[in-house]
């Protein structure tokens, strides 16, 4: 665990304490469950101009805008005990002096009010510009709330599974050389055991978590997508993969489209097609 997510969960004690009813309850500004859910039973985060956001009490902003000020604390200086002491306008204009940015935080509420996390991208640009994302999961057990650390990308839908456990879908950038960006999708299957998350894998060419960088940068733009159907139980996806971007392969798009189907408690591979078009 890095020490960026230490401090965040040591403070959220604090706020714990200090909020305690208004943190332990998953329902709406006037008292209701949030039903904020598409037609297929999936959660969808609100817009604003600055994205994906959902916020549902006071405890929720006033949590979300105090873990974006401790991650950028915790990650400006390998001095804890003096960034611990900087203000939050001064954390702030640190942060803005070396082009680190927290960006995109949000709050997101599983189906039916299970869980809710607390998910953010961490940018640091120099020469080229990277990304990393922080996800703090709240959630009950025997009507205590706990929080533990997810490693996750930016989370875009939370669905519920058949059996209880829960569906992720995932998205993020990469930016493996100068020059070039490409998009990362992912799914993971998480359950809740006791006061502890358990990941479940989804085995794909060899591994045991399906994720994929999209690497689309040819003429016509071919759509990424990873995509769930509670109907038929099924995860189809979408990307192309092309090595011509690192190295003096030919550059050849390689577009692989395949499905998953979820039996036994778990995403099984069914096939994947492969075309190809060389430029």
């Amino acid at each position: 665990m890095s020490r960026g997510v230490k401090v965040a969960i040591g403070l959220l004690g604090v706020l714990l304490v200090a909020y305690g009813a208004q943190l332990l309850s998953y329902k709406d500004s006037k008292g209701s469950p949030d039903k904020r859910l598409s037609q297929n039973g999936a959660v969808l985060p609100i817009l604003n101009e600055n994205g994906p956001l959902l916020i549902t009490t006071a405890a929720d902003a006033i949590l979300l805008k105090t873990y974006q000020m401790e991650i950028l604390r915790s990650n400006l200086s390998d001095d804890g005990d003096t960034a611990s002491t900087l203000t939050d306008v001064d954390v702030e204009k640190q942060a803005e002096e070396i082009n680190m940015d927290v960006r995109k935080g949000k709050v997101c509420y599983a189906p039916g009010n299970n869980f809710k996390l607390f998910n953010f991208e961490l940018e640091n640009c120099g020469g080229t510009c990277f990304s990393s994302w922080i996800t703090f999961v709240h959630f009950k057990w025997h009507n205590k709330e706990f929080v533990k650390s997810l490693e996750t990308m930016s989370v875009d839908t939370i669905y519920q599974l058949p059996d209880g456990k829960f569906l992720l879908l995932e998205s993020g950038f990469e930016h493996p050389i100068q020059a070039y960006y490409a998009v990362r999708r992912a799914a993971k299957v998480i359950s809740f055991l006791k006061d502890s998350i358990l990941v479940h894998p989804i085995s794909y060419h060899g591994t045991n978590g399906f994720t994929f960088r999209h690497d689309d940068d040819n003429q016509p733009r071919i759509n990424t997508y990873i995509k769930y159907s509670p109907q038929e139980q099924t995860l189809t996806y979408q990307y192309i993969s092309n090595n011509s971007y690192f190295g003096n392969a030919k550059n050849i798009d390689s577009l692989r489209r395949g499905t998953f189907s979820y039996q036994n408690g778990h995403f099984e591979f069914q096939s994947e097609k492969i075309s190809v078009r060389e430029f």
